[in-house]
């Protein structure tokens, strides 16, 4: 009798197991990593890292941004990225009069957009862009360059 009482005593003691609750990931966090880049054709072109990045708004909110390192080889690009983005789209947009880190000319970059372009698929980025010099070529005394350029980003781990 004595037994049965110290189970039953057991068993009414036992510890509450607090809920297991998954964090849900913030969307950008797939991007965020080192890449190796290469064309279309497989040839390696440069490395760029995606960092993140979190600002201030002057009344107090916050928000992210995600940060391309070294993209194109000669570009330091942020962007702003909400939750109305596409969760795989990485999506940068306009550039104008940016500075090129390595060749230090003027440039224009913008998004080419359509189809998988800018997209991340598993660990593969598909990037699609335009990068132009038309409105600095003269002042830069370079000759005018116009691309639609195609990369593909292999994430690294």
């Amino acid at each position: 009798m004595l037994t049965v009482v110290g189970v039953l005593l057991l068993l009414a003691c036992k510890k509450e197991i607090a809920p297991i609750t998954a964090s849900i990931a913030e969307p950008w966090m797939k991007f965020i990593g080192e890449y190796k880049v290469y064309d279309t054709m497989g040839v390696y072109l440069y490395d760029m890292e995606i960092v993140h990045k979190e600002y201030s708004f002057p009344n107090g909110g916050h928000g992210d941004s995600i940060y391309l390192q070294n993209f194109d080889n000669n570009f330091n690009l942020s962007f702003t990225y909400t939750n109305q983005n596409p969760n795989d789209f990485l999506p940068f947009g306009f550039y104008d009069s940016i500075k090129g880190i390595t060749d230090n000319k003027t440039w224009q970059i913008y998004n080419e957009g359509g189809g998988n372009n800018n997209r991340l698929i598993n660990d593969t980025l598909y990037l699609t862009f335009e990068k132009t010099n038309i409105s600095y070529w003269m002042q830069d005394l370079v000759p005018y360059y116009h691309c639609i350029c195609k990369q593909i980003a292999v994430k690294q781990h």
